[in-house]
């Protein structure tokens, strides 16, 4: 045989082994990547390294605050001791609060609070609590479930009624006394931030471009919510929410009453409005440090004196509260329903300041009647109520001259005081 021949044939025969040993290399190394593989996942899923692993469990934290120093308990939960045991028995009697099979109802009713309460995101409340992310999750929507079911948001968000008495800081004041005496209370919208997905984000931008929900609520005297309506766009007027809240049922003034709203509110039977124009706010009048001049001036300082509640509910609710001042990355839904389980919560915290341990041996049971809409009122409010509301002009210019008479008998009274002190107006 030619040289030549095989030469070329033992060059192939080389080249054959050469490439049978480069396949051997090949599956040895993606068996040797696939042990490794194997074994990695073993180890993530199998060979766990605990994580939450402190000595001071959640469980064990919550004993610490109900049992130590009651500072401890205020700082941390922002209730006292007597007053977390009693919100935990009510929401387990009427609003369905219960222990799962590795967490109790203290335990979760902690969690929620001291979510509320802080800043902190679910991270850093799993790191606390020695739980993971989805049992802080779970605890936590269990527990707003709870505040806001029927039983607990109907015995706790009251609506004004006919037999709603004139409050002492009404009836007891000369200054508002018998000006004021049908006010049962204040209106006004206030704004908390939401966290909307990116494709809907523009409809939830407010005037200053930042992304809120609007909250339209009443408060009366005690500093007690009373009507709101949750869940509407940043975008949305006042008086547009005034409109929609009535026609839902969400509001409801009794016949002949009325709450005091800012110049945002259409001045109409059921909201008395300062005049415009005319020097209001309280810092306006501070700055000035003068005296009312005119029958208007005066009005406008008594009526922001005493719609300065709903301002001071507003503080004290997002003051206690820093999850209203942080949106939280919730479905929207759940971003509306703690707005509205909050103020259930303030309500219930307003009425337990003097609770005892006495008082909690029994929690009486929540009376769950409220009356329907549209039901027991009288047909001339029936007709001012409903899917049809609108405010119409001959409902302005009558409280506008409700507005004027109170304003004329306010001046003259004040005129005649400074007359007989022998005061200068």
């Amino acid at each position: 045989m030619d040289p030549a021949v095989l030469q070329h044939v033992a060059l192939l025969q080389n080249k054959k082994r050469k490439c049978e040993e480069a396949e051997e290399d090949i599956i040895l190394l993606a068996t040797s990547l696939s042990a490794v593989a194997a074994a990695q996942y073993f180890t993530m899923n199998f060979v766990k390294n605990p994580q939450h692993t402190s000595v001071l469990s959640g469980r064990a934290w919550m004993e610490e605050l109900l049992t130590g120093h009651p500072k401890r308990m205020r700082d941390n939960m922002g209730i006292s001791q007597a007053g977390f045991q009693y919100l935990e028995q009510l929401l387990t009697q009427n609003g369905g609060l219960k222990s799962a099979r590795y967490i109790d109802s203290t335990e979760r009713l902690g969690i929620f609070l001291y979510a509320v309460t802080s800043d902190l995101s679910m991270r850093k409340l799993a790191e606390r609590f020695q739980r993971s992310t989805q049992t802080i999750h779970h605890a936590y929507h269990h527990v707003l479930k709870c505040l806001i079911s029927k039983p607990i948001y109907t015995s706790k968000i009251k609506s004004a009624t006919d037999t709603t008495p004139l409050h002492p800081k009404i009836e007891y004041s000369w200054q508002y006394s018998p000006y004021f005496n049908d006010c049962i209370g204040a209106v006004d919208g206030t704004h908390i931030p939401i966290s909307p997905p990116h494709d809907k984000r523009e409809p939830w931008r407010d005037r200053d471009g930042n992304l809120t929900q609007n909250v339209l609520a009443i408060c009366n005297f005690d500093m007690e919510f009373t009507d709101l309506l949750c869940g509407w766009s940043g975008s949305t007027a006042d008086s547009t929410l005034w409109i929609e809240g009535v026609r839902a049922g969400a509001v409801c003034i009794p016949q002949g009453k009325y709450v005091l709203g800012d110049a945002g509110f259409t001045n109409c039977d059921f909201i008395l409005t300062p005049y415009r124009g005319v020097r209001y706010h309280l810092r306006e009048w501070e700055r000035s440090n003068a005296r009312p001049k005119t029958p208007k001036e005066l009005f406008n300082l008594r009526h922001a004196q005493l719609r300065n509640i709903i301002e001071r509910i507003f503080g004290v609710l997002k003051e206690r509260f820093k999850i209203l001042t942080l949106p939280r990355f919730f479905k929207i839904d759940a971003q509306v329903k703690v707005v509205a389980a909050l103020c259930v919560l303030h309500n219930i915290l307003v009425n337990i300041r003097e609770i005892t341990e006495a008082d909690l041996q029994e929690v009486v049971d929540q009376d769950e009647h409220q009356q329907e809409d549209g039901e027991s009122l009288s047909q001339d409010q029936q007709e001012g109520t409903g899917t049809g509301y609108r405010i119409k002009k001959r409902e302005r210019k009558r409280a506008g001259d409700k507005r004027d008479a109170i304003a004329k008998a306010m001046w003259e009274d004040y005129v005649q005081f400074h007359s007989r002190h022998r005061r200068p107006l």
